[in-house]
């Protein structure tokens, strides 16, 4: 029971980070700190009264937490070189609060780590039902919707799309059928984001996981699985364009195509598994997939050129990041100190607090030593790791690429605990 409720705090924790934007401000971050702290010792205390506690005497149960642990440090002595005041530490606080949930995900034994993974994709089913509430303004709350874009709770566009991608990948990849049908909800609120960075990379993924299974399976099921995706797709671009249109059908469409999908498909897929019949429907859903994908390119044509415009400008930031960071790789330029140095090197008209690279954020912040030590753990985690968990990673390193994911206190937590659920399983598995 210790073991459920320390993967339940794990869950809770990104919950309510996702309720304070995300944990964006290190402020709410710093204070969550001081609560998970608190919770993440009880839990420690008890599960070693229990005798439920592993052994945490090995170089693997640290190498996780240690990392993140690393990054804080650096940020903290980045602080000491450029002088600048204690209360720059308060920087610190996203990776402190990510160390402190690796620790907690180490401790749990291998039957929790299926438990966790389901928790987390229900968390990520609730959030994309919550995201077309705001969306259909029920409730209405301030911040969560700009320009027509579903910003959700964290208040950003683009951290939403991130969140709702990976949301969509643990359905995708589960080995839970129930989940598998639950795909539809978080690509609608995807879609509704309009992140575009986000909507084609998950594409790029979605479909190489869709070829990569039926590569490897090569069976009527698998065919009849991969035909539950795509339809899930279709309907996903479906819902979004009723939504575009008229808010109160999409949402009546939304309703209907998702108690469909999941109370239809065990009759579907028996009839999908028998003989050729798989086969011929996915490739006609497929057909069907990539029409309505050019439908909705079409349909997002205004905020795909908004996006080609808003990358050309993020090139510059990434330019004149570099530029900042040659000025002294090992300790960067200070935590935060990006918007104030900027103008300096400023090459073309834009503003910005934030480079829109995290990997470059963060060494400006804390050096080049800091994304060093993210990449390697991630890039060990992808080629020796949980091959269900791959898609998520190549997700959140490429993401973090093209924006600046890792200022939201979400994802250095949510990546340190898949970290740890990753290099943990591979310790199980030998």
């Amino acid at each position: 029971m210790t073991m459920r409720a320390a993967a339940a705090s794990l869950i809770c924790l990104l919950a309510i980070l996702m309720v304070f934007q995300g944990g964006f401000f290190p402020e709410a971050a710093s204070f969550i700190l001081i609560g998970y702290l608190v919770i993440a010792v009880i839990l420690v205390v008890v599960a070693r009264v229990k005798r439920q506690l592993p052994s945490m005497k090995s170089l693997r149960f640290w190498i996780v937490p240690a990392s993140a642990f690393f990054i804080a440090a650096l940020m903290a002595v980045s602080a000491f070189v450029h002088g600048l005041p204690l209360a720059s530490l308060i920087e610190c606080s996203p990776w402190l609060l990510a160390a402190a949930a690796a620790v907690v995900a180490g401790c749990l034994d291998e039957r929790c780590y299926p438990w966790l993974m389901k928790g987390l994709a229900y968390l990520g089913i609730v959030s994309a039902v919550l995201g077309v509430a705001l969306y259909a303004g029920m409730p209405h709350i301030g911040g969560t919707m700009n320009a027509g874009r579903l910003q959700f709770l964290f208040q950003y566009a683009n951290a939403a799309g991130a969140w709702f991608a990976v949301a969509a990948l643990f359905c995708l990849r589960s080995a839970d059928g129930r989940l598998a049908r639950c795909l539809l909800m978080p690509l609608v609120a995807l879609l509704l984001t309009q992140s575009a960075g986000a909507i084609l990379l998950f594409g790029i993924i979605f479909a190489c996981c869709i070829a990569a299974y039926l590569i490897h399976e090569r069976n009527p099921h698998a065919y009849a699985h991969a035909t539950l995706a795509l339809i899930q797709a279709v309907l996903a671009a479906v819902v979004f364009a009723c939504l575009r249109v008229q808010v109160g059908f999409g949402v009546l469409v939304f309703l209907i195509a998702v108690i469909a999908v999941y109370e239809g498909w065990s009759r579907i897929s028996k009839w999908l598994a028998g003989g050729s019949r798989s086969q011929c429907t996915f490739w006609i859903i497929l057909i069907v997939g990539v029409l309505a994908a050019c439908i909705l390119a079409f349909m997002m044509l205004p905020r795909l050129e908004q996006a080609v415009a808003t990358m050309g400008e993020r090139l510059f930031q990434i330019r004149d990041a570099l530029t900042l960071l040659t000025r002294d790789p090992l300790w960067g330029i200070g935590p935060d100190q990006w918007q104030h140095a900027y103008p300096v090197v400023q090459s073309v008209a834009y503003k910005s607090a934030v480079v829109h690279c995290g990997y470059l954020q963060l060494a400006l912040d804390a050096g080049m030593l800091a994304p060093l030590s993210l990449l390697i753990l991630m890039g060990f985690a992808i080629v020796r790791g949980q091959s269900a968990l791959e898609p998520v990673f190549w997700f959140l390193a490429s993401h973090s690429l093209i924006d600046f994911d890792l200022q939201f206190a979400f994802f250095p937590v949510l990546i340190y605990v898949l970290l740890s659920v990753s290099v943990h399983s591979i310790s199980e598995d030998r």
